[in-house]
């Protein structure tokens, strides 16, 4: 009775990872049971709680980012366009992906306002391979400038293939090859088509992967290990493998036992059979 009068008192202070094991067979050993549930379901209950606050929070800085960043992008894509319009050039590459890119953002920021308000835009179905090479093209000078070598390999069962919500594809494989390359020097990236009905990717890098200690949380909001994130990238690629019918995942494999082992981020979602574009 002792014991179990300290567990609880343990158990008050916060601590509900605590077990106790009574030898006897009598209502000891039932109410010893009875507190070990306790604290089991009580373990569940702060950890959903801290879950429903971490979303809130999230919502809370979703929105003021959000109108910060809008106001910037309106007056970059301007600039931008009025030196494309200048330029003697008839045609730059650069600008081109510029544009796009701060189109896309803003359309990334428009949605975090909806997020920021409870809200979720109307689904916007695309081809695979469209939102894939609007990706690739969007981060090649990345990786040229970070002098990374980033491969691409899509399936051609991907061609003609859609998914519910293309401009959520585009954000998470965004973000996934973003992270890869800000930690690593060789990014693969593999698109395929499983059993005909899903999509699956994969983003393969030589880096060293998240830290051991935040390794099991690193979907959830506010978990990072660099000194200038914020861990909102993980969380919003996980809301939008959701919604996409699918889920994200990370793990560390050999290669083959040369030059150590490498860090897999794993993006699915499921294939619908509307072609919104079919001459696209």
């Amino acid at each position: 009775l002792t014991r179990l009068g300290q567990q609880v008192d343990v158990i008050a202070e916060g601590d509900f990872d605590t077990h106790i094991s009574v030898a006897t067979h009598d209502e000891v050993a039932v109410l010893g049971d009875g507190v070990d549930r306790m604290s089991s379901q009580l373990q569940q209950m702060w950890a959903s709680l801290n879950r429903t606050q971490g979303e809130k929070l999230l919502h809370q800085i979703a929105g003021g980012l959000a109108h910060q960043l809008r106001n910037s992008l309106t007056g970059a894509r301007m600039a931008v366009e009025l030196h494309h319009k200048n330029c003697n050039s008839p045609s730059d590459e650069f600008l081109d992906v510029a544009l796009a890119q701060l189109e896309q953002t803003d359309d990334s920021v428009r949605r975090l306002l909806l997020v920021a308000a409870g809200k979720q835009d109307d689904d916007h179905p695309g081809l695979i391979t469209v939102a894939i090479d609007d990706v690739r093209n969007s981060v090649s000078p990345t990786a040229k400038h970070l002098h990374v070598d980033l491969v691409w390999h899509v399936d051609d069962q991907l061609a003609d293939q859609t998914v519910v919500d293309s401009p959520s594809l585009t954000a998470a494989l965004s973000n996934l090859v973003l992270n890869a390359m800000q930690a690593a020097k060789q990014v693969t990236v593999r698109a395929t088509c499983i059993n005909n009905d899903h999509l699956h990717i994969a983003i393969i890098d030589d880096g060293p992967g998240p830290p051991s200690e935040i390794a099991d949380e690193l979907f959830e909001p506010f978990v990072t290990s660099k000194p200038e994130g914020l861990g909102l990238g993980l969380p919003l690629v996980a809301r939008a493998a959701t919604r996409l019918g699918g889920e994200v995942k990370w793990d560390r494999i050999d290669r083959d036992g040369h030059n150590g082992p490498q860090t897999r981020f794993e993006l699915t979602a499921k294939i619908i059979a509307d072609n919104p574009n079919p001459k696209q």
